[in-house]
């Protein structure tokens, strides 16, 4: 009987040319045979003419190339999970980077306006004292109006703020160096 997938079977079938590629077993060789029909003056089949060729390298190419292709692709999907690890880990320290800015910035402000809020809030509460003269509130006006220009050129330096330079600070965090940006003419605005 015979094989399953005859080339020979499905030509009597169809009356066109077959192919098939398969592997031979008792010659351990792959194989192509190609059946094309034999026909009579009146168009009918008499039989078949068989071709068969040896195609063993050539498969053997195929399914090394099929083994490469298989391992560059799983190459390609791995370094595509790598690529977007790398991505996400580059968006994660862009995100600290900022933080860590906001932060050395929130510091510094914070470190920068302390002291002369502190004049002001002192400076008024002696002015507002029942027994101060008139020669002490003139005195403590002078000392508030110079807390607020400090506080107007704190203002200012952030403002005109170049974010190259940073200071340590207590407790093994960094500021942004207020004064950095009175030493170069080069100034940008902020905000």
């Amino acid at each position: 009987s015979p094989v399953d997938g005859c080339p020979h079977s499905r030509m009597l079938a169809t009356g066109e040319v077959q192919t098939v590629e398969y592997l031979e077993p008792e010659l351990k060789r792959w194989l192509q045979v190609r059946v094309s029909p034999l026909k009579d003056a009146s168009d009918a089949i008499m039989g078949g003419v068989h071709i068969a060729r040896d195609i063993h390298s050539h498969k053997e190419l195929e399914i090394k190339l099929a083994e490469r292709n298989t391992a560059l692709s799983e190459s390609v999907a791995a370094l595509e999970i790598a690529n977007q690890r790398i991505m996400e880990q580059q968006q994660q320290l862009i995100k600290e980077e900022r933080l860590k800015a906001l932060l050395q910035m929130a510091g510094a402000t914070a470190h920068e306006m302390n002291q002369p809020l502190m004049a002001l809030q002192g400076n008024i509460e002696l002015l507002q004292h029942a027994n101060s003269t008139p020669a002490q509130r003139t005195k403590h006006l002078g000392r508030i109006s110079d807390a607020g220009r400090r506080l107007a050129d704190i203002v200012r330096k952030i403002q005109t703020l170049r974010h190259d330079k940073v200071l340590p600070y207590p407790g093994g965090l960094t500021i942004v160096d207020l004064n950095s940006s009175e030493d170069s003419g080069e100034k940008r605005q902020v905000g």
